[in-house]
């Protein structure tokens, strides 16, 4: 290959070409970018899972029941709480008996978790000072733990002073 004249180059053909400044990207350059920047958000995706992110919503739904209850509870003369079961929980006030009474934004008694979420079933009462009692309504001496399954996460209700965490 040799130069002959300014801006041209000649091949071992014969053949002359124009050579010139590219300026820019060609389409078939850009195509190639998207293809592979289209690969990697495709083996990215899949370790984000929305059921994830929908699981760790229930988990501070429960919560915000359960400190609905606990606050209804200090400002009631009756205990409030929290039925919870393994697919869902429903709100209670005791009195002389149960009464079912309709959660806060979901206007019903009961909730029903999503599919690959459970927890372990268990009543959470609270007393007029927001403490965790059992069915007896005599305050409890331990932490009450609330397993949920599908996220790996715990809520935990300190007895004595009913923090819940």
């Amino acid at each position: 290959m040799h130069s002959s004249e300014a801006g041209y180059v000649c091949l071992a053909s014969g053949l002359y070409y124009h050579m010139f400044k590219q300026k820019g990207f060609t389409l078939i350059e850009l195509i190639a970018v998207m293809v592979l920047v289209g690969f990697l958000a495709i083996s990215i995706v899949p370790r984000f899972s929305f059921q994830d992110v929908n699981a760790s919503a229930e988990v501070y739904t429960l919560e915000s029941t359960l400190r609905y209850a606990q606050s209804r509870a200090k400002n009631d003369t009756e205990y409030w709480g929290v039925e919870i079961e393994r697919n869902g929980y429903s709100l209670h006030r005791y009195s002389s008996d149960s009464t079912l009474e309709l959660i806060p934004g979901v206007n019903s008694s009961a909730y029903s978790f999503p599919s690959g979420v459970t927890a372990n079933a268990q009543f959470v009462i609270f007393d007029s000072r927001g403490r965790p009692v059992n069915k007896s309504f005599k305050p409890l001496s331990t932490p009450l733990k609330i397993a949920i399954n599908g996220v790996n996460r715990n809520i935990i209700i300190t007895p004595e002073t009913g923090l819940i965490r």
